[in-house]
């Protein structure tokens, strides 16, 4: 699909970008793992990561997971949230971003995780936390 688009359209092939929420989350997951090169930064949202962390490129991530969550539980959430953390050599400890969000600073690929109280629903926040963290990569 990419290689259709740059064929298309006028492309920026520094400014490609992935996100989505639950079974689109865990794609958002697939493509960094077997295509993080083609992305300048991916936003997933209330999926995992699961194996496939191990195949994946450290790359600049927003993390978004509920709290409430039980269709994919938060505690399954957190282990992925600490695989990114691992995989992009980030700070364990964030600090504040942008609302209650959290920027994990790494000199080679920040990550910022946005736990909400919620459950499996995006928060209504979350397309203006996604265009923000992929405007600024």
């Amino acid at each position: 699909m990419l290689a259709w688009a740059k064929a298309t359209y006028a492309v920026d092939s520094r400014r490609v970008y992935a996100t989505g929420h639950s079974n689109g989350g865990w794609f958002v997951y697939v493509l960094w793992a077997a295509r993080g090169d083609r992305f300048a930064a991916l936003a997933p949202a209330s999926a995992v990561f699961g194996g496939m962390a191990d195949q994946a490129q450290p790359k600049p991530a927003l993390i978004i997971a509920g709290r409430q969550d039980h269709l994919v539980s938060f505690p399954v959430q957190q282990r992925t949230i600490d695989a990114v953390l691992r995989l992009n050599k980030a700070d364990a400890v964030g600090t504040p971003w942008a609302g209650r969000a959290e920027l994990h600073r790494s000199k080679i690929a920040e990550t910022v995780i946005y736990v909400h109280p919620g459950a499996h629903p995006l928060p209504p926040n979350a397309a203006e936390l996604v265009t923000k963290f992929f405007r600024e990569h």
